[in-house]
């Protein structure tokens, strides 16, 4: 028994421990206010005077700790009259709701798409979508100030620094963003298509395409050149060793100097649709948003997105500038994964996105759209 109800027992309170054999009590402190509490653990053995074991712990009070990733935002060179992307990751590492209120910069070239004010409950992550272009040779830099109720970073400040340059350069684009073979019998093979793009203003050369588990391999071509505003197509294989899940990555070298390194994730997850497509027949294993396919598209593309328990979801379209242009989804969805088609023929070709928000996950990406 405990002398104070701030400290309980958390499994059973009676039981036998054999000869040599050890037993594990667990106690658990639940403070009500900020202050220091004692209390004593009354362990009474049968036939044997009883044992003391004294408690104390502090309780505090729950705070909103703010946390970004990357620390700061290098957007590296880029062509002139185009435009690159980075996403910050905002989390919540504190124990109360981590409230940003404003998101500042003063440098036009750099730019936020979406809410500049949110929740963040604890424990969890909201992404925002940077972008910086620019129009003139040159280096620019900028601050970004995050206002939140975080006391000890408000404002917490990142960095950003991008460059213009006269060079062409190359700008890797794929689609899908991960590939999803089917479940197979051992021994049997499934083939998907990935499209390479060069969305930039010269050459782009892929000088490697490699995949970390040997179940996964690139058939038709490995090394290659794409012409500005050219694609290709490679076929992927994954030939199924093992009875389960295998994943892998699949990583592509180019002489793009802002992704030299591509990575896109590769699994034999079953792809099983719900709502729009079909109906689900496993809950999902955790919350996604995935890449919208085909990307580039004219004009109509597919958003699919993954839902753990029940929650109103909110899937919403932006342009460049943040202003939103559709709500796509807003409604109450059950576990299970969903699929819905945005159609984009009154628009310009250019640079979109797309944001999913629910209670306990957001997450945001970009499309192309090209005429």
């Amino acid at each position: 028994t405990s002398t104070n109800a701030k400290f309980s027992i958390f499994n059973e309170t009676s039981f036998s421990v054999a000869a040599g054999d050890s037993h594990i009590v667990v106690v658990r402190y639940t403070p009500t206010i900020a202050q220091s509490d004692t209390g004593t653990l009354r362990i009474f053995p049968s036939g044997y005077p009883a044992e003391k074991v004294y408690l104390r712990g502090t309780g505090k009070t729950p705070v909103a700790i703010i946390n970004v990733t990357p620390t700061s935002l290098s957007f590296g060179s880029i062509t002139v009259g185009k435009t690159s992307d980075l996403i910050l990751n905002i989390r919540n590492i504190g124990q109360l709701g981590l409230n940003v209120a404003n998101i500042t910069h003063s440098n036009n070239h750099f730019s936020i798409t979406g809410p500049i004010s949110f929740t963040v409950p604890p424990g969890e992550t909201y992404p925002i979508m940077a972008s910086f272009s620019l129009n003139a040779l040159g280096i620019q830099n900028d601050v970004l100030s995050i206002y939140s109720n975080d006391t000890t970073n408000n404002p917490l400040n990142i960095s950003m620094t991008g460059s213009g340059t006269s060079t062409l350069l190359p700008e890797i684009s794929i689609s899908p963003f991960e590939l999803r073979f089917d479940s197979i019998a051992v021994g049997q093979s499934d083939t998907l298509s990935l499209r390479l793009y060069n969305l930039g203003a010269s050459n782009l050369n892929v000088t490697g395409m490699s995949t970390t588990d040997s179940a996964y391999s690139v058939l038709n071509v490995n090394s290659f050149t794409i012409s500005a505003g050219d694609s290709i197509n490679a076929l992927i294989r994954f030939m199924s060793t093992y009875d389960g899940r295998q994943q892998g990555f699949l990583t592509i070298s180019s002489n793009d100097p802002n992704e030299n390194l591509l990575s896109i994730r590769l699994t034999n997850a079953p792809k099983i649709l719900v709502g729009v497509e079909s109906e689900e027949r496993q809950i999902p294993e955790s919350y996604h948003l995935f890449q919208n396919y085909p990307n580039p598209f004219n004009p109509r593309t597919r958003i699919q997105y993954a839902v753990v328990s029940n929650q109103l979801v909110s899937l919403k379209v932006y342009d460049i500038l943040g202003r939103e242009l559709k709500t796509l989804v807003n409604e109450i969805k059950q576990p299970g994964t969903y699929e819905v088609e945005w159609d984009a023929s009154n628009l310009p070709s250019g640079i979109y996105f797309y944001r999913l928000i629910s209670a306990r996950y957001s997450a945001v990406k970009k499309m192309v759209l090209l005429r």
